[in-house]
């Protein structure tokens, strides 16, 4: 998997994603797993900022 996009994701915050790449590419369940974690946390990272933004835009009060 060369690639220059690859590339320049390596050995930055987003590092995850290459080796999500990699594993799945090599078949290697154990390192998938543990890569898909990380994106489990980034998925909710991301749903926080999302719910957090809307709340914020609608002018609520903070009461859901």
């Amino acid at each position: 998997m060369a690639h220059p996009i690859l590339d320049a994701v390596k050995q930055t915050d987003k590092q995850w994603i290459v080796d999500l790449l990699y594993a799945f590419n090599s078949g290697d369940i154990a390192k998938f797993e543990k890569s898909t974690s990380l994106l489990q946390q980034q998925v909710c990272i991301y749903s926080f900022y999302v719910v957090g933004f809307r709340l914020l835009c609608n002018g609520s009060n903070g009461i859901i």
